[in-house]
């Protein structure tokens, strides 16, 4: 269970910018506008935020199976390495199944739910019998995906204004891939190369221009006094 409960604690990080997409959700019915920018772009600090997670939770595995678990459960590490693969699709399934609530897509949420429980069931007979827990968790980071990707067409259908945005996902990745493998290859603790990749990560997000504003708004929010007195 170790290595399915660090996930867990990851994923409450994400409650911020998780809470700020559902709130503009909820207001969507002063206009479709929001609805659509929150739906198409779901919160530029809410999506690295969850890529960032999933890289620390990836590159840190051994020191926090070691540090909640204990030497012996050494062989957790890869499972947390496969689950943690999947928190971005976490994020994304969240916001998303909040936004065909919001549209009455009833029918389609249980659809793709139904088939969730289908795709489910087959990849645990399929994986799970050779490859124990690795493939109990290469099922759960699997139907997340299956899942976004779900709720991604289903929001298509209804309104393909709702489209997921993608113009800033190479340059995200671009930022990510250098910085994610620096990250792997350093002959440094666990925690310390999460945190160079991290810094590496930020920095090529701000060279290629794609640091979201929001998080410098938020920054200056946390520095400004309550009273809003400089």
């Amino acid at each position: 269970m170790t290595a399915l409960e660090i996930p867990n604690f990851s994923r409450s990080r994400c409650r911020r910018p998780l809470s700020a997409a559902r709130s503009r959700l909820f207001r969507h019915a002063n206009g479709p506008i929001s609805l659509k920018s929150t739906v198409s772009n779901p919160t530029p600090i809410g999506r690295r935020s969850s890529a960032l997670i999933s890289s620390i939770l990836f590159v840190s595995a051994p020191f926090a199976i070691e540090l909640v678990g204990g030497p012996q459960f050494a062989p957790s590490v890869d499972v947390l390495r496969i689950l943690a693969v999947g928190a971005p699709a976490t994020f994304l399934v969240a916001v998303w199944a909040f936004a065909l609530l919001s549209l009455r897509r009833y029918r389609e949420l249980i659809v793709a739910n139904a088939v969730i429980v289908v795709v489910a069931v087959a990849l645990c007979l399929v994986l799970i019998p050779p490859l124990g827990a690795k493939g109990a968790a290469t099922v759960t980071a699997s139907l997340e995906v299956i899942l976004a990707g779900g709720y991604a067409f289903a929001l298509t259908r209804a309104d393909k204004e709702l489209r997921p945005r993608l113009e800033r996902v190479p340059r995200i990745a671009l930022a990510f891939a250098p910085a994610f493998a620096l990250a792997l290859i350093l002959p440094v603790h666990p925690v310390a190369a999460a945190v160079i990749g991290v810094l590496t990560f930020a920095l090529l997000l701000k060279l290629l221009r794609v640091l979201p504003e929001e998080l410098f708004e938020a920054v200056l929010h946390r520095r400004r006094p309550a009273g809003g007195v400089q």
